[in-house]
């Protein structure tokens, strides 16, 4: 009687304290739906769908008067009222409180007559690589089709300097990539860590040969926030280049148009013996040429290049239309010489 006893008393521990994998993995998938849920309430109201100067995006809401972020690529650049569609299929002429078109910015203000769910600005200073994060916005017309903001999760793939502009975007800069889905008219729309604070904004600055989306840190739009939110009067305030040429005034001539910077195309970094090309920008004249990501980029006509800065400067003293001779180094295919004609950087 007293085996039987000592027998059950050395099972019983054992199987309190190794419970089944299956249940414990269930509630872990429990705790990260609710994650996922509490961000989701609190996050989609407070994003919205935006239209103006003939393009459309999305934005949110960082504070209950009314006050919206948004971008240029989803407003215009020039705008003054754009129109806002806020959860519950609410419309408002929204009123542009100011921009900074080079940071990718547009301040905006609704009068809905009541308080507004609103989003925290976030510490992208804080932000690291492989954290949760989630993105929000009016894919493919979510908002204004379901009355509802599509939203997506993942991770920050990656923090860096961006110096080369993609596609309709007007800014270079640090950003933040992340894993999270990044569809159709979701530029502008907020990027937010996982307790709901807003990280950045949705850019269009992206390479399309990746499967990632890029956003602008909230750190580096607080400051211009902050002056137009505090500056604004009767008419937006503009930080920043300004949106489009002056129009020449009296009898003047008008001024030649710049030419523009010359570009190649290319996002580089160094390597052993040259530099290693991390991007191709689609429609660019190393995108013509055949130059692909892993490409090792050794000379530029008579120049070695062996640096990110020596690539830069050996570009910056071409013209657009200049043709350059290029030595790269590929793995599987020796070296090879290619002739590329030149483009004026685009500017959106």
């Amino acid at each position: 009687m007293n085996s039987l006893i000592l027998a059950a008393a050395l099972v019983v521990p054992f199987a309190v304290l190794a419970p089944p994998s299956r249940a414990f993995a269930q509630v872990q998938q429990e705790d990260l739906d609710k994650i996922h849920v509490r961000i989701a309430r609190k996050v989609a109201p407070a994003t919205v769908a935006v239209e103006g100067g003939g393009v459309r995006g999305s934005g949110v809401l960082i504070d209950k008067s009314g006050v919206i972020l948004t971008s240029p690529t989803a407003v215009g650049t020039a705008t003054s009222r754009v129109t806002v569609l806020t959860q519950g299929s609410h419309a408002y002429t929204g009123k542009v409180l100011g921009r900074a078109n080079d940071r990718e910015l547009v301040v905006v203000k609704i009068d809905a007559g009541q308080d507004l769910p609103f989003v925290e600005l976030g510490d992208s200073d804080a932000a690291k690589a492989g954290q949760i994060a989630y993105v929000f916005g009016d894919s493919y017309d979510s908002i204004r089709s379901d009355d509802q903001a599509a939203m997506s999760l993942g991770v920050l793939s990656g923090i860096y300097e961006l110096t080369q502009r993609h596609d309709k975007s007007l800014y270079t800069g640090k950003v933040l990539e992340t894993s999270a889905a990044v569809n159709p008219s979701q530029n502008g729309g907020p990027l937010v860590d996982r307790d709901g604070r807003l990280l950045g904004l949705v850019t269009l600055n992206y390479d399309d040969s990746k499967f990632t989306g890029l956003a602008v840190p909230i750190n580096a739009l607080k400051p211009a926030i902050d002056k137009i939110r505090r500056d604004y009067s009767d008419a937006p305030v503009v930080l920043g280049p300004p949106a489009e040429p002056r129009k020449p005034t009296g009898d003047a001539a008008p001024a030649k148009p710049e030419p523009g910077e010359p570009w190649l195309g290319l996002e580089v970094r160094s390597a052993g013996g040259g530099v290693e090309i991390l991007r191709v920008s689609r429609r660019s004249p190393a995108h013509r040429a055949g130059l692909r990501r892993g490409d090792v980029l050794t000379q530029i006509d008579s120049v070695r290049i062996t640096t990110e800065e020596a690539f830069l400067k050996a570009i910056a003293r071409k013209s657009p239309e200049d043709t350059v001779k290029l030595t790269v180094n590929r793995e599987a295919g020796g070296t090879v010489e290619l002739s590329v004609k030149l483009a004026a950087k685009p500017v959106y």
